[in-house]
């Protein structure tokens, strides 16, 4: 789904965007999309799906001033969107748009709410939709507003997704360990980048509700809690009602990265679902962590540790990422040419195929800094490596402060990456 909206369809819309008679004013920066700012109507801040039935926090602040929420309905339905105002006073404006197939754009924004009614600044869009993809903007009237807001919206109709309601009784169970390479499955499920995130605190009851990847990580939460030690007896304790923070990322490559903490004593766990909808891995966060590989790894395992750096490691946006490829590189020039990513890529494929410190290789290298890791490392990175008359090795690995980790090999273009999960 692109997400630039059309600029001179949009720029149709300006007749009538004052709100004359009521004192405010006109509209700051409607449309300045000629700027390509990374914060605008052609490039918001994106929340990924919007949740029927559950609300949805968003802030207007100096770097997101506009933000954006997808849905789609799969048969005619009445929607209805509105923001809930956190911060007193925060005058929204709501834009509705319907993704044009033909063109491959959003085009014209299709509803716009300002006031919801003469009491409130608050926004306000209640239609009757055809089946489609749809957009829902927020952003504030004056350009100088800060604060904090929810969205809530509702559907009703054969094509709204998710109840909204549903019961533990009919929530899948953590799966059996499946048969294939623990290497190629857990390497594939983190290939992608980060495309959204999006986090909500949701009841059981409302768990339904979320996109079916975020509410397999609630179901496998649930699972993996109330066979432990029984859910009551774990989250019981902390409320009359309680409530699971869902946090969920969406890749570029269709696999999804769940969080879920339910507020108990070190009780947060992340599960990796891969575009198939199964279960990666899982690691749950205490003292004594516990991680699980949901495929049969053979004799070589990732343990707590190395598992959780590596899915923590490879988590990036595409805006993170530096590419590149130098060739000829030698003992005697790879500290300067290489990337550190690439620099530990380099040093293992010579070791490994006990070449001589001038012996050039060519590396060609995708890399990330991630300073604020909480693996302890701090730039990771997939690296490829190949000397004349030698096959390519391909790495992914991370560098920290005080240690290096190197998470999965693929030796030779046709073998599947290994999971070769150890400190350098």
């Amino acid at each position: 789904m692109t997400r630039h909206l059309a600029l001179g369809a949009l720029l149709l819309a300006l007749t009538g965007f004052g709100c004359a008679g009521d004192g405010k004013g006109e509209e700051e920066n409607v449309f300045d999309e000629y700027e390509a700012k990374a914060d605008s109507f052609s490039q918001p801040t994106e929340h990924g799906m919007l949740v029927f039935g559950v609300a949805q926090d968003a802030e207007l602040s100096e770097d997101h001033l506009y933000h954006a929420w997808d849905f789609t309905l799969t048969d005619q339905s009445t929607v209805s969107i509105e923001t809930v105002l956190v911060t007193a006073n925060l005058d929204t404006v709501m834009y509705l748009y319907r993704f044009n197939t033909e063109t491959g754009r959003w085009g014209r924004y299709i509803a716009r709410n300002d006031d919801a009614d003469s009491s409130t600044v608050r926004s306000r869009i209640a239609r009757d939709l055809e089946a489609g993809q749809y957009r829902v903007l927020v952003k504030g009237f004056k350009t100088s507003l800060r604060g904090q807001f929810q969205i809530v919206a509702t559907c009703e109709g054969a094509g709204c997704a998710g109840s909204g309601d549903c019961s533990p009784d009919t929530f899948r169970s953590m799966p059996d360990p499946s048969a294939e390479g623990c290497g190629a499955m857990f390497s594939d499920a983190l290939m992608g980048t980060i495309r959204d995130s999006n986090s909500m605190n949701v009841t059981l009851a409302e768990a339904c509700a979320l996109p079916d990847a975020a509410l397999y990580g609630v179901e496998l939460y649930y699972d993996y809690w109330q066979g432990l030690v029984g859910w009551e007896d774990m989250f019981g304790g902390y409320g009359d009602e309680i409530t699971v923070e869902v946090e969920w990322s969406t890749l570029s490559n269709g696999s999804w990265y769940v969080g879920c903490d339910g507020g108990g004593d070190e009780a947060a766990m992340d599960f990796l679902i891969n575009a198939q909808g199964e279960l990666v891995a899982y690691y749950q966060h205490n003292q004594s962590p516990d991680f699980g590989l949901f495929c049969d790894s053979g004799e070589t395992t990732a343990d707590e540790e190395c598992g959780y750096i590596y899915m923590d490691a490879m988590m990036h946006t595409e805006a993170e990422e530096t590419t590149g490829t130098e060739e000829g590189v030698t003992d005697a020039d790879a500290t300067s040419r290489l990337s550190r990513a690439a620099y530990l890529a380099y040093g293992e494929y010579k070791r490994e195929l006990s070449l001589q410190a001038d012996d050039p290789v060519t590396v060609s290298f995708v890399s990330w800094d991630n300073d604020e890791g909480w693996g302890g490392w701090e730039v990771a990175g997939r690296v490829t490596v190949r000397a004349d008359g030698q096959a390519a090795y391909h790495y992914e690995l991370a560098g920290g402060s005080t240690t290096q980790w190197l998470f999965t090999i693929q030796r030779g273009d046709e073998a599947d990456p290994a999971l070769d999960c150890r400190e350098l």
